[in-house]
């Protein structure tokens, strides 16, 4: 049964126009990008720039032969060689926020219109199971993706001013940057839609999707990130790991269709 875009889009947009409503919600779309963009690079980047080079070298714990991040890593001293490292690690960021806003956003999406009794609504409609979950999970998905491209630009141009008097080079954005904003970012996010919104359509309530969804998706999303972290962003890697969630994603999407019963909702959830 081929898909129908209007029907899936008019869902997206009645979604849309009930996240408005929510101030919750909104908070955190706007407060956690907004806190993460200052922190990382102020508090976390920002004091090793003021340090001494000789307390740096006492600091810097890394072998000699670690293969760094950036090209010129052989010629970097003690103390750029650390804020380099730190700039990678607060890459991080750009992972958390493409999960933690569609993981709010995706568990109400379902579990919370059961609660306020408007799904019946949705459900009584010609729209397809396959169609309620691609809109379901469209829009946490593509919220949370464009919060992050947004949020990337003053990330970028608070860590150039942070970091420049000290490296003499731009550290950010570079091609491993670039690739997990287009890339591994979309991919996680993607994983964390699918699993919030399966997980809103089996249970009662909005909190319940959010306690379980959190159990679900953080501990392998955890998992994913450190390998990256310990691969310090390499293009390579994060192509791999890209790929690796995509093919998750796919399976994920695939028992979610199978899984998915309107019937279920209305006779368990009622």
């Amino acid at each position: 049964m081929s898909l129908d875009f209007n029907r899936i889009l008019i869902l997206m947009e009645k979604d849309w126009s009930d996240i408005k409503k929510s101030k919750y919600v909104v908070f955190s779309i706007i407060g956690l990008p907004i806190l993460l963009v200052l922190i990382m690079p102020l508090t976390v980047v920002a004091p090793f720039t003021l340090l001494l080079e000789t307390d740096a070298e006492e600091i810097n714990i890394l072998p000699m032969d670690f293969p760094g991040p950036t090209s010129n890593w052989n010629d970097l001293s003690d103390q750029q060689k650390i804020i380099v490292i730190l700039v990678y690690f607060s890459h991080l960021c750009f992972l958390i926020i493409p999960c933690a806003i569609p993981s709010v956003i995706a568990a109400d999406s379902i579990a919370g219109e059961k609660e306020r009794k408007s799904f019946e609504g949705v459900l009584a409609t010609p729209i397809t199971d396959k169609e309620i979950l691609i809109g379901k999970i469209g829009i946490p998905f593509l919220i949370g993706l464009i919060v992050t491209w947004i949020s990337a630009v003053p990330y970028s141009i608070f860590t150039i001013l942070v970091t420049y008097d000290k490296l003499g080079f731009i550290v950010v954005p570079d091609l491993n940057f670039i690739l997990i904003l287009l890339m591994f970012s979309p991919a996680a996010g993607l994983l964390t839609s699918i699993c919030m919104v399966f997980v809103s359509s089996r249970v009662s309530s909005s909190r319940d999707a959010q306690q379980l969804g959190a159990l679900i998706v953080l501990p392998f999303l955890l998992f994913i990130f450190s390998q990256l972290v310990l691969a310090f962003f390499s293009p390579l890697t994060i192509l791999i790991g890209t790929g690796f969630l995509l093919f998750i994603d796919f399976l994920l999407f695939r028992l979610a269709v199978k899984s998915f019963s309107r019937e279920y909702i209305i006779t368990r959830l009622s």
